[in-house]
């Protein structure tokens, strides 16, 4: 489906067995592509190169459940100004492909409801825009596959990711070579993420010789807010190895 207006669903929509992208919302003339998932709606998405896939200014607002598998590349690709919205009903379930969920520059993607990413190759979530995980918003990225996610969720570029009283699961980390680098968290390159007071992460089933829980490179942050900022980590002690 290829969106230039408004495309408002709240039935089933399948997009199976295709070779390009499942569901493409872009503004190309004036008008913004606009696309509403309702609470009834139901999206499923098989094969191509990316699930959907969002450009130009282009909004994209889900309350029901979309189903994204065995793409080649992005479950969810945000590229260059727009938002992705999934509210307190939605429900989106990727897995496959090179990576979860990206979010590129000058794009908004603002979680409240539930985001699952299982099996993408190399990254959960992939933000060099900006990535909210609003109240009540859980993420999981719980690879039940072996030989795949080597880090779970990554920053750069400027890119900003705050987990405002959200909850978050990382666990199930693999390396898919010896020498591969297995991080749950990583920001880059003036990036920032940052646990707000409330906020839950949860990281676990990481294997005995992972890189790094945290990794912070070229004046990047990470904010635990407070007290109430709280990262629970289980069976392994805490490390942050800033480079």
């Amino acid at each position: 489906i290829q969106n230039l207006g408004t495309f408002t669903n709240d039935r089933l929509i399948t997009a199976e067995g295709h070779n390009d992208i499942g569901i493409r919302l872009a503004d190309r003339v004036v008008e913004q592509g606009t696309f509403e998932a309702g609470n009834n709606s139901s999206i499923e998405i098989g094969g191509g190169t990316n699930g959907i896939q969002l450009e130009d200014n282009a909004t994209f607002t889900n309350g029901g459940m979309i189903t994204i598998e065995d793409v080649n590349y992005e479950g969810i690709e945000i590229a260059r100004e727009g938002e992705f919205n999934n509210n307190n009903n939605g429900y989106i379930n990727i897995q496959g492909g090179d990576d979860g969920v990206r979010v590129d520059d000058n794009f908004t993607f603002t979680n409240r409801g539930i985001l699952n990413v299982d099996g993408a190759i190399d990254i959960g979530i992939t933000i060099s825009g900006e990535f909210i995980n609003d109240i009540d918003g859980e993420i999981n990225i719980n690879q039940r596959f072996e030989e795949t996610t080597s880090v779970g969720i990554v920053t750069y570029n400027s890119g900003v990711f705050e987990n405002r009283r959200g909850t978050i699961r990382i666990g199930g980390l693999t390396r898919r070579e010896a020498n591969d680098i297995t991080r749950a968290i990583q920001a880059g390159n003036n990036a920032s993420f940052t646990n707000s007071q409330g906020g839950l992460i949860y990281i676990d089933a990481i294997p005995t010789n992972i890189s790094d829980i945290i990794a912070l490179f070229g004046d990047a942050n990470f904010f635990n807010d407070r007290c109430s900022g709280i990262i629970n980590l289980s069976e392994y002690e805490m490390r942050i190895e800033p480079s």
